[in-house]
């Protein structure tokens, strides 16, 4: 079923299952301050996550956007490799 919010195909429940047990393992893993970050910026804007943090906007990106990135890239490459040999939810 095509999806007409994101114009690609939808997922299966099987799939946002999957979805669902990465991103909580993932989270799970993070440093405290990072899980908090990664939390609000499921529901809310930066600008909304920077204001409940209490720092400026430019703070936010510059302080928790890169080191964010930085570890859920590590995440990306050890499920690609986890994928690639054939490891990965049933």
């Amino acid at each position: 079923m095509h999806d007409l919010r994101t114009g690609r195909e939808a997922r299966s429940d099987v799939e946002r299952a999957d979805l669902e047990m990465d991103v909580a393992q993932i989270l799970a893993a993070l440093p405290s301050d990072l899980r908090q970050v990664a939390e609000m910026l499921m529901t809310m804007s930066v600008s909304d996550a920077a204001r409940r943090i209490g720092v400026p906007e430019s703070t936010f990106r510059s302080r928790y956007l890169p080191s964010l990135r930085r570890v859920l890239s590590d995440f990306s490459d050890c499920f690609a490799a986890g994928a690639r040999r054939g490891i990965g939810h049933q």
